[in-house]
């Protein structure tokens, strides 16, 4: 058992109380779905569960079974795979050319230590770090490394802030926080603007392609030509898991966004909580195609490290789940076969449409899956099934589809479903050496969750660091679960709406403002997606996907002066609006379709 979870059971048993001596293990697959179904059956995780319901009506549920040991720091996995693996491919991208370019993981020891050295000299620190405005790249991931590698704290920010903003609010926010000390961006000329507005001019910049006059800039060739000294392994040797790796921006959608600390211990910990649940990893090396931006934690923090702590190999994906950004997804996976795949619900729903008339994307998608995965908001249920039909054509067996729960404070990762389900929507139970706490919250149970992979706090605020936690140290998400089986946690958890929900659906660059009400399922870091398209019969009426956590999939939106809408199961999304038209709308759920904030 890990030091952590041994010190919160001692104080748990000084409190006055303890578990139950029943312990809940993971049912066999037929529990959760018909067993006449012919399921793949990846080598997952076998949890044991206690569970004891205290006096004042809380329930403590944890996992008996201890969480293996893991480095103390995230980089340490480098030179590790560097030994093991050399030739093999750490990360891909394609070039200008369409070919992939490849690092491997000897290379990518090389440069680690390369581009460390630069930011010692540049005399970085957690009270100086390397701000970082690009989208997903090769430079990108090495800085991010190379940082870590040698103590140094990064923070990715979404280019939302510095690309789409026009007075670059949010991103003077986040420098004011965290007083970077170097900006790295793949394009000077794309952040030029957002940088000569937001960022002060003593702070130099290190740039790929397209440099710019009017403070000092430093290219990537010549960062990367840098000669290592010995204070790079000096530095690597002072990282110790409470280092702060990086921070991670809350989304900013109710309020100013909040940098999250990051430590080693959180990411070296949840990585070793993916690998006991996701155990196939530790025989068959990830490959993973993703297009998910590394300034959210679901791919910035869980995806990211997966294959870099598997021995894996991570392919970028420059694609998008929306009709005109998926084409480039479809590309990547009728070449590359990823052994594990992450989407949102509207990028599967995209996937599983092509597949219909492309059998060599359905070939290769499915070769050697062992597992999808989907986050974000609910999946259909069409889609499911299809998805279904479409495994057992081409494999003879179901694949297994799964999600969890999480946030940016968690690790992400914290509970996970790996039971096969009849319909989406199970986020599981919880990870190794997580501490799931139900606290009576009107009719709902309120999750709160203890563990070494939750983040000790906000940056430099302390009072919103103490709000966050309760008496006992669990981290409070706001979130409320419900049995997928009354009394039993062995068989999952329901995402059941947050305990408060008067949340934004902050649209996308160019679609129409959207706020919804208090009364729709949703939650942080809500996103209304609505690309354009020609107008639909119903001059009046607008369609979109709805990829926040609410209830329902898409909606249907109707832009009256204070309209009232309902969440729909629709074909297709078109909106209907008048540029700059900005209606205000009260959304209600769907109860059909409740979704998790998944990890």
């Amino acid at each position: 058992m890990c030091k952590v979870t041994q010190i919160a059971f001692v104080l748990a048993l000084c409190c006055g109380f303890c578990f139950d001596v029943n312990k809940f293990r993971r049912p066999p697959w037929e529990g959760a779905i018909s067993n006449t179904m012919n399921i793949r059956k990846p080598k997952v995780w076998a949890p044991v569960l206690e569970s004891k319901t205290r006096a004042d009506g809380s329930i403590l549920i944890r996992r008996v079974d201890p969480l293996r040991a893991y480095p103390e720091a995230i980089t340490a996995c480098i030179a590790h795979w560097a030994d093991v693996a050399p030739e093999r491919t750490w990360m891909a991208e394609r070039g200008a050319d369409g070919d992939w370019l490849r690092v491997s993981y000897a290379e990518l020891r090389n440069v680690v230590t390369r581009v460390g050295q630069m930011l010692l000299d540049a005399d970085l620190s957690v009270e100086r770090p390397l701000l970082i405005l690009s989208r997903n790249s090769l430079e990108h991931a090495i800085m991010a490394l190379a940082a870590q590698h040698v103590g140094i704290a990064s923070a990715a920010i979404s280019p939302a802030y510095s690309l789409v903003s026009t007075d670059h609010e949010k991103l003077r926010a986040v420098i004011g926080q965290i007083t970077p000390g170097l900006v790295f961006t793949q394009s000077g000329s794309e952040y030029r603007t957002a940088i000569e507005a937001a960022v002060p001019a003593s702070i130099p910049v290190v740039c790929v392609t397209d440099p710019f006059a009017g403070r000092a800039v430093r290219l990537w060739d010549n960062v990367v030509a840098t000669r290592p000294t010995e204070a790079v392994a000096q530095a690597h040797a002072a990282v110790t898991p409470d280092t702060v790796a990086k921070f991670l921006f809350t989304s900013g959608t109710t309020g100013s966004p909040k940098p999250v600390i990051r430590t080693h211990r959180m990411r070296c910990a949840n990585q070793q909580q993916v690998r006991d649940c996701f155990a196939f990893m530790a025989d068959e090396p990830p490959v993973l195609v993703d297009w998910a931006p590394w300034n959210h934690t679901a791919s910035g923090n869980k995806l990211f490290n997966m294959p870099l702590y598997n021995g894996g190999t991570y392919y970028i994906d420059h694609g998008r789940p929306s009709p005109d950004g998926m084409a480039e997804t479809l590309r990547n996976l009728r070449e590359i076969a990823p052994t594990w795949f992450f989407n949102v619900p509207a990028g599967v729903e995209l996937l599983v449409h092509a597949m219909e008339d492309d059998a060599q994307l359905r070939e290769n998608f499915f070769s050697r899956l062992n597992m999808l995965m989907y986050a974000g908001a609910g999946l259909a249920q069409h889609t499911w099934d299809r998805l279904v039909e479409l495994s057992q054509e081409m494999r003879g067996a179901q694949v297994l589809m799964t999600t969890g729960l999480g946030a940016t404070e968690t690790g992400p990762f914290s509970l996970y479903c790996t039971q096969p389900q009849a319909r989406p929507g199970n986020v599981g139970i919880s990870a190794q050496g997580v501490e799931m706490k139900l606290m009576p919250a009107d009719d709902k149970l309120e999750l709160r969750l203890r563990g070494p992979n939750i983040t000790p706090g906000y940056w430099r605020n302390p009072a919103l660091t103490a709000a966050a936690f309760d008496e006992e140290g669990f981290y409070r998400l706001g979130d409320a679960v419900r049995y997928a089986e009354a009394g039993m946690p062995e068989r999952g958890f329901f995402f059941d709406r947050r305990i408060a929900e008067n949340f934004k659906l902050a649209p996308e660059p160019g679609w129409p403002s959207v706020r919804c009400g208090q009364s729709c399922w949703t939650s942080w870091g809500a996103s209304c997606a609505m690309p354009s398209s020609p107008a639909r019969t119903r001059q009046n009426r607008a369609h979109c996907w709805c990829r926040s956590g609410c209830g329902c999939a898409r909606l249907r939106l109707t832009p009256r002066p204070r309209p009232r809408s309902r969440c729909w199961r629709i074909p297709e999304c078109g909106p209907q609006w008048a540029e700059g038209q900005r209606p205000m709308l009260r959304l209600r759920p769907d109860r059909r379709h409740a979704s998790p904030m998944s990890s």
